[in-house]
């Protein structure tokens, strides 16, 4: 293929290998915490562990979907920067892409479908 084809490729492996790493880091994260106060904390209450570990749980949790969605956007950015120029409509359209031209130079213009 192409080298700017070979450099897309190449990108998109890095971003799956990369997101796939750092979700199963933050799900080991996720698996291995545990909320515990100090030992030197003289004034500890088990109702604020309770409510931090309630609210800490759902959030960490949350990274994963960060995750995908920050490799979802990348990807997107990849695919809209490295597409090709022109309006390109369905097949059953119009087979090739469609580009606007200020002259009227093609205004005689047949398409061969």
């Amino acid at each position: 293929g192409s080298a700017p084809a070979t450099a897309k490729t190449a990108a998109l492996v890095s971003l799956f290998i990369a997101s796939t790493v750092f979700q199963v880091y933050a799900g080991l994260k996720v698996s291995m915490y545990r909320s515990t106060a100090p030992a030197s904390d003289n004034h500890h209450n088990d109702d604020d562990d309770s409510m931090i570990t309630k609210l800490l749980t759902p959030l960490m949790c949350s990274t994963v979907l960060w995750i995908n969605l920050s490799a979802y956007l990348f990807r997107a950015l990849l695919s809209e920067l490295t597409r090709e120029d022109g309006l390109f409509l369905p097949p059953e359209v119009h087979r090739h892409p469609v580009f606007y031209e200020e002259s009227r130079s093609l205004a005689i213009h047949w398409c061969d479908l």
